[in-house]
């Protein structure tokens, strides 16, 4: 029965968007709100220490059409909850925190993650920072949720009916990251060990491929850079990227842009190649706190059957007592810089 449970675990995940083939880590576009999601290098790179809680729903309104549904009160739509701390504590040296929960019907994924990072300067006007994570994952399915139209079925074991499956995985994270105030460029590897989860078997099928409970590594690359339209402190854009891959799945590309205003309002929008989503966002960033939103608009079949995913992401900063080095400022336009990484175009 855990081995049939595994199999629909997997199917149900991949069948629900192409983004989630083979994919194991809760990423969305909240990543937009905190990049410490998608590289823990990012760890103590700004002048202030910063909590982040992420609140995800995605699918709204999938399933409200089901009588099954209703009747047994089971909400179908993934649901993702995420907090997140870190803080600088020396010139070089910080460290954080992430933790998540991820669910979707019976299955729910709780994560785990600590962070130690070392930053330092590279060249004149160009910072890099190193991080090592050590991870922790439990895995469940709670079979109180299934309930078999047959309970005579040959396919239920009434062994686990009404069981709760548990299981669990230590891995490591790692990722290195470039930047200065207005640029960054970084590339991190998850499940480095790749693992395999505790209390699962493996399922040996008549291929010679084994197909294996573990951990797969997890590739991102990404990179922004911040163009101020003027030097009055008032305008400036933000082209990003990101690229996601894994060993068994083709990369995934995700297109951002946005737009700030006076280094505290801004708006954007995300384009997510993997499943043709385009995500609008908007958000404040002010002195203490941090606030924002986006919306997951997709082109996909199953798009008319709800009503689209939403995250809001509120932030809260603390002040380092001290002034570290080697770390972005928060607001980028008040300084002059020279050399080729801060470019400005002559033509705005």
């Amino acid at each position: 029965m855990k081995k049939i449970q595994l199999l629909i675990l997997f199917i149900i995940l991949s069948s629900i968007s192409n983004r989630l083939s083979a994919q194991q880590l809760p990423l969305y576009s909240q990543y937009m709100f905190n990049p410490y999601m998608v590289n823990s290098a990012i760890c103590g790179t700004t002048e202030e220490n910063q909590l982040k809680l992420n609140y995800r729903d995605q699918f709204s309104g999938f399933g409200n059409g089901s009588y099954n549904m209703q009747a047994f009160g089971i909400d179908p739509t993934p649901k993702t909850i995420s907090l997140s701390y870190y803080r600088g504590f020396h010139d070089r040296w910080s460290a954080g925190i992430y933790l998540f929960q991820d669910q979707i019907l019976p299955i729910k994924n709780l994560g785990f993650q600590a962070t130690i990072a070392y930053r330092f300067p590279l060249l004149n006007n160009l910072n890099m920072s190193l991080a090592i994570s050590p991870t922790f994952n439990s895995l469940s399915f709670d079979n109180t949720i299934i309930q078999p139209n047959n309970p005579a079925d040959e396919l239920v074991d009434p062994t686990f009916v009404g069981d709760l499956e548990k299981s669990s995985n230590i891995d490591v994270n790692f990722g290195i990251y470039f930047f200065n105030d207005r640029f960054d460029f970084g590339f991190s590897v998850a499940n480095l060990a790749e693992s395999e989860y505790i209390g699962i078997p493996s399922i040996e099928p008549s291929t010679n491929d084994d197909f294996t409970n573990d951990r797969i590594q997890h590739y991102l690359l990404h990179s922004s850079y911040n163009f101020q339209f003027d030097w009055a402190s008032s305008w400036a854009m933000v082209p990003s990227f990101l690229i996601k891959s894994t060993k068994v799945t083709d990369p995934q590309v995700d297109l951002n842009l946005k737009l700030i205003y006076m280094d505290f309002f801004w708006i954007g929008s995300s384009w997510r190649t993997s499943d043709n989503a385009i995500v609008p966002m908007c958000g404040i960033n002010a002195q203490f706190f941090f606030l924002g939103y986006s919306y997951d608009i997709s082109t996909s079949p199953l798009a008319s059957h709800y009503a689209g995913s939403h995250s809001i992401t509120l932030g809260i900063y603390f002040n380092n007592k001290k002034d570290y080095r080697n770390v972005r400022k928060r607001n980028r336009f008040f300084e002059n810089r020279s050399g080729p990484l801060y470019w400005y175009p002559d033509w705005l």
